[in-house]
């Protein structure tokens, strides 16, 4: 029983650091997208930039899913 709950203590650390790692993916993404229109002396409207990492997001996955 207690490597049945240690097998799953150690599957959710994995799922959770690849959750991490695809949030940090989306933020170096959002980040360079911003250094790209300053660098190009372009503003990028606050609802245009929400758009775009909007459309980059994954959905959330539902407690049920989990």
């Amino acid at each position: 029983m207690q490597r049945l709950h240690e097998e799953r203590a150690n599957a959710l650390l994995e799922r959770h650091a690849a959750d991490n790692a695809n949030e940090l993916t989306e933020v170096e993404a959002a980040v360079n997208a911003v250094k790209v229109a300053f660098a190009s002396g372009q503003a990028l409207p606050l609802q245009q930039l929400q758009l775009h990492l909007l459309a980059k997001m994954e959905p959330v996955p539902s407690q049920s899913m989990i």
